[in-house]
């Protein structure tokens, strides 16, 4: 693909409406609430039950989670996106990494913090849990992201 393709879908990215904040929180509320699910099945197979405030804790955290992945991208995009010939070339994606753990890691670990479900001690831990999970989390949804900006940048040229 040539640079110029890759401005063009960094372009119907930056301004496509599934994007702008409030459909992309909306999303990542609607991945938290099937996260959370997951993991409230996971406790009923496990023969546990989660009272409703732990659900809702966790329905927190699940939405501070895919939140941060979103807004790594936006920021990878506003601070360094733009200066990049071909933002959706692979080292661009490598260069993505630092955010998404980071921010993951952040966003994580303060609400944990905030409602005591860890101690201070164990913060470093789950930073580097969540920001590692957050990376693994983010191949499938780049990828997926890439065919469909390529698609639509391709067929709208």
């Amino acid at each position: 693909m040539t640079p110029a393709d890759h401005q063009t879908m960094m372009r119907y990215l930056l301004q496509s409406r599934s994007e702008k904040t409030v459909q992309a929180l909306f999303r990542n509320f609607t991945m938290a609430n099937a996260g959370t699910l997951l993991i409230f099945f996971g406790y009923m197979l496990s023969g546990r039950m989660l009272h409703p405030l732990e659900w809702l804790k966790i329905l927190v955290l699940s939405f501070c989670f895919f939140t941060s992945g979103w807004l790594a991208d936006r920021l990878w995009f506003f601070v360094i996106g733009r200066t990049a010939e071909k933002p959706f070339s692979i080292p661009c994606y490598l260069g993505r990494a630092p955010f998404f753990f980071f921010l993951s890691g952040i966003f994580s670990i303060l609400p944990m913090l905030w409602m005591e479900m860890i101690a201070y001690g164990d913060a470093i831990q789950f930073f580097l849990i969540s920001g590692l999970l957050q990376i693994v989390c983010q191949f499938p949804l780049q990828w997926f992201l890439f065919n469909r900006l390529r698609k639509m940048a391709l067929l709208h040229l």
